[in-house]
């Protein structure tokens, strides 16, 4: 009787431990790296903005589940492409940013050890981030003919005569449109609107598509306090017999 008592009080702590060891498991805290930065995308656009040249990057580690401690008193040690961070390191820092200063498609390599109010690790993160070039679409406000929004680089056809109106949407730049300077050219002829209220749009003028041929649009769009921040368009405009511009 009295081993049978010994065997069930071995098998009861065994359970207990067990459980006490799932808990702890269950409870070990882990983090997501999200990371945002500040160049400008239009209202509607679906995506994310992406970093360029001399853009600031801010990445932050957020707690996947409900925390039994909370996060500020974890020690976070934060490394850009392997080098310690110190100024952004310490307890209670999920927050970590930088300016990009290197050049289009390089890839920034993020991470950061989390220590718990103990000083026992918990977890490493690591994150990547590429940097773009700042990026332009065609969009076509108004026109006769059944055309729909186009991207960049595509050809445009003109099948009947009329005004074409187009807007050159900004991508990718450290700077608001408002910010931005905008020059068109057609077949190296360069082409405004007379007022300058609204660079970013032109409009051509077809009056007769025959005969058939094809001509060069491009635009530049340029950060007004930066010039080395740039994107350079074109795309082709075919059937147009007689363009001007508004």
């Amino acid at each position: 009787m009295k081993k049978l008592i010994i065997i069930l009080i071995l098998a009861s702590g065994l359970i207990i431990g067990l459980s006490h060891q799932r808990t702890e498991a269950q409870q070990t805290p882990d983090f997501d790296l999200n990371w945002s930065t500040n160049t400008y995308i239009s209202p509607d656009y679906p995506g994310k903005a992406l970093p360029i040249t001399n853009s600031r990057i801010k990445v932050t580690a957020i707690p996947t589940a409900k925390l039994v401690d909370n996060e500020s008193t974890f020690t976070y040690n934060w490394f850009l492409d392997d080098r310690f961070i110190r100024q952004f390191s310490g307890e209670g820092k999920t927050t970590f940013n930088f300016l990009a200063k290197d050049e289009a498609n390089y890839v920034y390599h993020v991470k950061v050890r989390i220590l718990d109010k103990n000083a026992r690790f918990i977890t490493q993160k690591d994150i990547f981030i590429k940097l773009v070039k700042p990026e332009s679409i065609l969009k076509v406000i108004s026109t006769d003919t059944p055309i729909g929004n186009l991207l960049a680089n595509t050809e445009l056809f003109i099948h009947t005569t009329g005004d074409l109106k187009i807007q050159a949407i900004p991508y990718f730049f450290n700077a608001n449109p408002t910010n931005l300077d905008f020059s068109w050219q057609l077949d190296n002829q360069t082409l405004s609107d007379p007022t300058k209220k609204n660079p970013d749009f032109l409009t051509l003028t077809f009056q007769d598509i025959k005969p058939i041929f094809t001509k060069n649009l491009s635009w530049l769009i340029t950060n007004k306090d930066n010039p080395n921040e740039k994107s350079v368009n074109q795309l082709n405009v075919s059937n147009i017999n007689t363009i001007t511009s508004d």
